[in-house]
């Protein structure tokens, strides 16, 4: 009898434990099932104002232009939206896109966009077409759509210049004699930009001559009609880093540093019409870190020489301009200018 009560026992276990590990089974497939995709997902793309199928617009006005797609109703799983290029000769130095446009899953939208940047660079008018989808788009259906940037060349009317001067020199220091790093801007060397007429004399625009390194001015149409145009530099304050006691007049003293020539270059650039480059002044014309300030070169204080024609900006140095005979007079003309332009400046 005892036997068969143990028998009984020992099969209720194993009835409960064989019941226990079917639950724990069920349980651990819990989740693994497939979600269905929902059939007959509509997709349409609609352009955001001012985007329209086709526009034309100039490389300078960059700005963004946006789009959705929405669906008639949400999915199971995420929808990828390819945007691709599919003609035109711009390409991503013009414009950017989103080209991977993703609608997650329980979702109806996703927005994108296309930006036009600003070129600067003098170039031929461009376009491209984007298409918005395409047939690898699954789990909805969508008709191609298509938007068109016709970009304009950008002709701006200003010439931007930059004039550079700042050179990196050891300065010694008298106690240690030990050398010390630093640069013309950093010691507050100022020199100043200013543009003579075809006479050389002050054309009273001062924009070059702050306390900027560098220096900069625009020439518009507004303030340079048609002419020549002379720029000179004018030494206004060394630093006063030899030990000397008057900012303006003392030089950069030999026993305080390595002599050098001030290397001036002038940036520049009309966006649309001149690509950017660089010009390095003229050896004979060229300032030097141990002479006081003011009229530093016998030759003159000459930079560069720019001629305006109808709209036109031509740079030269000076083998193409007038300044390349008659120097000594040329020289009078241009200190009797700048002691003008010190005067008048109002940045000084």
């Amino acid at each position: 009898m005892k036997n068969i009560k143990t028998k009984i026992l020992f099969g209720g276990f194993l009835v409960s434990a064989l019941f226990m590990i079917s639950c724990s089974n069920d349980g651990d497939a819990t989740g693994e099932s497939n979600l269905e995709v929902t059939s007959n997902v509509i997709g349409t793309t609609n352009l955001i104002s001012p985007l329209i199928a086709t526009q034309t617009v100039n490389e300078e006005d960059e700005g963004t232009y946006g789009f959705t797609v929405t669906l008639d109703k949400p999915q199971t799983k995420d929808i990828h939206i390819k945007i691709s290029q599919i003609s035109g000769t711009a390409d991503s130095d013009d414009f950017t896109f989103d080209n991977d446009l993703i609608i997650k899953a329980y979702s109806t939208s996703a927005s994108g966009s296309i930006s036009i940047l600003n070129d600067k660079t003098p170039e031929d008018d461009e376009s491209f077409t984007l298409q918005i989808g395409d047939v690898n788009t699954s789990n909805a259906t969508l008709a191609f759509k298509t938007v068109t940037f016709n970009i304009k060349n950008y002709l701006s009317p200003d010439l931007d210049l930059v004039f550079n001067y700042s050179k990196a020199f050891n300065l010694i220091n008298t106690l240690t004699m030990e050398p010390i790093a630093t640069s013309l801007c950093a010691i507050a060397y100022d020199m100043d930009f200013y543009i003579l007429d075809s006479n050389f004399s002050d054309t009273g625009i001062y924009d070059a001559a702050a306390a900027g390194c560098p220096e900069k001015v625009t020439m518009d149409p507004a303030r340079f009609p048609d002419g020549i145009y002379y720029v000179v530099y004018d030494v206004y304050d060394t630093g006063n880093i030899n030990g000397g006691t008057n900012t303006t007049s003392d030089g950069l003293n030999q026993a305080y540093h390595d002599p050098f020539v001030i290397p001036i270059s002038v940036d520049y650039i009309r966006p649309g019409g001149i690509t950017s480059g660089n010009f390095v002044q003229e050896s004979d014309f060229a300032p030097t870190s141990v002479k006081a300030a003011g009229y530093q070169n016998p030759n003159s204080n000459y930079v560069i020489t720019i001629e305006v024609d109808n709209g036109v900006y031509t740079l030269k140095n000076s083998l193409d301009a007038i300044i390349a005979s008659g120097k000594m007079n040329v020289v009078t003309k241009i200190n009797n200018a700048i002691n003008h332009a010190r005067i008048n400046n109002p940045n000084k």
